[in-house]
């Protein structure tokens, strides 16, 4: 299982990395990372320091990093970066028609049940569309990635 510190190192140095899969503890360590760095901002707040620019710019420092994570942890269950952008559209589309009829809110909230219990899967057990399995062991994955001399193609 990948460690606290070697999820947000790969949480920052696969930024741009929208290809590939990305496990259930690098996932989660980048959850718990943020939920951190959140509460310590209401801390400050709490104190009378004003948190809002330092909140401010992590975030948008996170922003491409969260969207990464997010597509290679869904096609680690074997979904497509297609099931990612339909949950966000229709997500952004119910919340505008919430403003009207509240009751389209229940439907951002099914999308986020879904997108959740998809985040708390195991990943697939075997190689899939996006990638290698993710062993246990580094040695593994990585002599998996060279399968002989021939690289595998990724769906991205």
């Amino acid at each position: 299982m990948v460690s606290f510190f070697d999820a947000l190192k790969n949480f920052y140095l696969q930024t741009f990395k929208f290809k590939g899969r990305a496990t259930r503890a690098e996932f989660w360590w980048v959850a718990l990372y943020q939920t951190l760095v959140y509460a310590l901002l209401i801390l400050l707040d709490g104190v009378g320091i004003d948190p809002s620019a330092v909140g401010g710019l992590f975030v948008l420092v996170n922003l491409i990093p969260n969207l990464s994570l997010q597509i290679r942890r869904l096609h680690d269950v074997g979904l497509s970066t297609g099931v990612f952008i339909f949950i966000i559209v229709a997500s952004v589309f119910f919340n505008f028609l919430s403003m009207a009829l509240p009751l389209f809110s229940i439907c951002t909230f099914v999308l986020s049940i879904y997108l959740l219990v998809q985040n708390l899967k195991h990943g697939e057990k075997n190689d899939n569309d996006y990638g290698f399995e993710i062993s246990q062991n580094p040695l593994i994955t990585t002599l998996k990635h060279f399968n002989n001399g021939k690289n595998k193609e990724v769906k991205g």
